[in-house]
């Protein structure tokens, strides 16, 4: 009775560690991008999708209209949450694959909120050097269309 119950505490460390692991994979996967709101956009999605597959989902009221077909950013965090799924659908017991994705969640939700990954707003001077320069070039065609 003892050495089962070890064995259990044991199958349920090493389910929670790879949990831990595949969220530090969606998370190196998310900074790939070099784009920190794309990247959050891939973790959100891919805890959401995580959540749907436990049952614990709840959608958010949109006030805008809905896309037609998402984004690739969230396509790609769903892609990851379904290798994290089939992964963690390989063990032989539903506790065992609940624990995985419990993880997994868990890990990603307390990393997006430590601001692991932080959409910092552009810079006035890079504003400035980036639409500045659409203005300029509409106003030397004009000059040089009335010469």
């Amino acid at each position: 009775m003892e050495k089962e119950k070890t064995d259990i505490d044991k199958k349920l460390s090493r389910a929670e560690a790879f949990g831990i692991e595949s969220a530090d994979a969606i998370m190196e996967a998310a900074h790939m991008t070099y784009n920190a709101p794309r990247g959050i956009n891939i973790v959100n999605a891919c805890i959401a999708k995580l959540q749907e597959k436990i049952g614990e989902f709840q959608p958010k009221e949109v006030s805008r209209k809905r896309r037609k077909e998402p984004a690739r950013a969230v396509l790609f965090g769903i892609k990851l949450a379904n290798v994290t799924i089939g992964a963690a659908y390989l063990t032989d017991d539903v506790s065992m694959e609940m624990a995985i994705i419990r993880a997994c969640i868990a890990s990603l939700q307390q990393r997006i909120g430590s601001g692991e990954i932080k959409a910092v707003p552009a810079k006035p001077a890079y504003k400035k050097a980036r639409y500045d320069k659409k203005d300029q070039l509409q106003e030397d065609t004009t000059a040089k269309e009335a010469v």
